[in-house]
Parts: C-alpha cells; structure tokens; sequence
C-alpha cells in the first residue's frame, strides 16, 4: 500500500507491504443434480474468522462455464454483515484443465462503506476425474474506496465420498 500526503513545499509518501495467512472449509449441496442450471448452495467457515453463506447456478455450453453466485458474508463482529454478486466465466481446455475469470462486486449492509470489487484469474488442474480432487493456483486484484490489493493462494478441492 502506497500513501503520498502532498504540502505546499513538497510531498512526503510511504509504502507499506502486508501478508498475512487465511483459509476455509466449506460444504456445497446440490438443490437439483439433473438442471442445466445446476442450482446449490454453500456454507463456509473462513479464517480469519468469518461465515459465508452462498447461492449459486451454473449454465455449461462446451467448452465455456458461466456461474452466478449471491453470497452473504459474517465477519463474526469484526466487520458489518455483507453481500457480494459474483460473476465468473471458465473455460475447460480438457478433463483436467481449466481456466476461469471471475468478478465480484461486495457491499456492507449494516454501515455506509465504499462498495468493493475484484478481479480474479485461476488455473485449475484436477487430479481425480471421479471425484472432483482439484489443486487451483489464484491470483486476485481488490479494491475498496482507494485501497488497491493483489493476492494469491492455492486451493484444494473436492468431493466428499
């Protein structure tokens, strides 16, 4: 994170470099295996510590995946209840492979806050057809008022038996 703060006989600016380490476990159910839009709904415990309840539907036109997903985020008291609208596009090369390209827009219910939105590319690799055992490299560019972020992070997934 860059600040400048400008005065009349010049400017003065710092840099400032954040890490910090985060995951989650979450549950998916689909409402109705045999749509074409295959409706589900998800909930996910997050650290730091938050809950994430999501809405999703998915239409497949080979090779392309569109998705929507409306979820509702509890940072558990430290930030107010949110809502974010999620759109991503993913292109599947083969069995195993596939890109995607995401956006998400966010806002806060609860205070008067600039809105959010991000910018996300993920290459997927999927270790096992049957189940779905998927690792994901990701990458993400966030914004919020003037505070611009990059992140990255991998990501294990798959079917419970």
């Amino acid at each position: 994170i860059r600040s400048e703060r400008r005065f009349a006989e010049g400017s003065e600016g710092e840099e400032v470099w954040e890490a910090g380490l985060g995951g989650g476990l979450g549950l998916q159910w689909r409402l109705a295996p045999g749509s074409s839009l295959d409706p589900r709904v998800g909930l996910e415990l997050r650290y730091p510590w938050a809950l994430r309840a999501t809405l999703s539907a998915s239409l497949l036109s080979d090779p392309v995946v569109l998705s929507a997903s409306l979820a509702l985020r509890d940072s558990l008291g430290s930030e107010p209840l949110g809502l974010d609208l999620a759109l991503d596009v993913r292109f599947v090369a083969n069995e195993r492979i596939s890109l995607g390209l995401s956006t998400t827009l966010g806002w806060t219910l609860d205070a008067l806050r600039f809105p959010s939105a991000s910018l996300g590319l993920r290459a997927v690799y999927t270790l096992e057809p049957s189940t779905e055992q998927q690792i994901a490299a990701l990458s993400r560019l966030s914004w919020q008022g003037q505070e611009l972020r990059w992140s990255w992070g991998l990501e294990f997934s798959g079917r419970l038996p």
